[in-house]
Parts: structure tokens; sequence; C-alpha cells
């Protein structure tokens, strides 16, 4: 009885030492598994992070192309004001130069000064078209950006 107490003694220490054993190796590898899903919470925090930036970019970028916008609608009004203003002495001056011939070299040179102003208004009219234009391809280009960062983060997640 003694012996036998001994044998099934002995199968159950090995029995044991085989499962702290296996505990161990489970032990390892459930610290192994923890640590990878701690990286993957890292990166999963940098990228929201990085959302968040490209997002914030993006809003930037509405605001200045809306800005822009606003700024070239405003002198566009100020150009077609200053534009029909111009027509209207025109006609004028045109009656002017049927009822009064010599006044009109006089005016003429009011005229030149005027059309220089337009021009000017023109060419800053032409500058802000094509900054609200590069804005625009900048905002679509960065938007782009972000689809496309969205998706790939979407895909990793």
């Amino acid at each position: 009885s003694s012996g036998i107490n001994a044998e099934y003694g002995g199968r159950l220490e090995k029995d044991v030492d085989r499962k702290t054993e296996s505990l161990g190796i489970i032990t390892e590898k459930f610290k192994i598994a923890e640590a990878k899903v701690q990286e993957q919470e890292a990166e999963i925090s940098r990228l929201n992070r990085s959302v968040l930036t490209l997002e914030q970019t993006r809003a930037t970028l509405q605001l200045k192309y809306s800005d822009v916008v606003q700024k070239y609608e405003r002198e566009k009004d100020h150009f077609a004001t200053v534009k029909e203003k111009l027509r209207t002495k025109a006609k004028n001056y045109k009656l002017q130069y049927e009822k009064e011939n010599s006044a009109l070299i006089n005016k003429s040179v009011i005229l030149e000064e005027e059309a220089a102003v337009l021009k000017l208004h023109v060419n800053k009219e032409e500058s802000w078209r094509k900054t609200a234009e590069q804005s625009y391809a900048e905002w679509r280009n960065r938007t782009r950006e972000l689809e496309t960062s969205c998706a790939a983060f979407e895909e990793e997640v």
C-alpha cells in the first residue's frame, strides 16, 4: 500500500510539475499578448491624435478658404460698383463732348486716371481669385489626404 501511495504521489507530483510548467508558458504567452495589446493601444492613440490634428488642419484650411472667398466676393462687388460708376461717367463725358469739345480734353485726363484705378482693381481681383483657387486646391488635396488617412486608419482598426 505504501508503494502504491508513493507511486501515486510521484505521478501526482510530476503531473503538478507539468501543469505548473504549462501554466508558466501560458502566463508568458499572456504577458507577450498583453504587451502587444498595449503597443496596439498606443498606436491607436497616436493615430487618433493624428486624425484630430488632420481634422483641425482641415477646419483651419476651410476657414481660410472661406475668408478668401468672402474677401473675393467683397472686392468683386466693389469692382462692379466702381465699374458701373465709370460707365455712368463715360456716358456723361460723351454727352459733354457733344456739347463742349474743349472740356473733353480736361475730362479725358481724369478718365485715364480712373481707368488706371480700375486696372488696379482688376489686377487685385485676379490676384484674389488665383489665391482663392489655390487655397481651394490645397483644401481639396488636404481633404483627400485626410480621407486616405482615415480609410487607412479604419482598415488598421
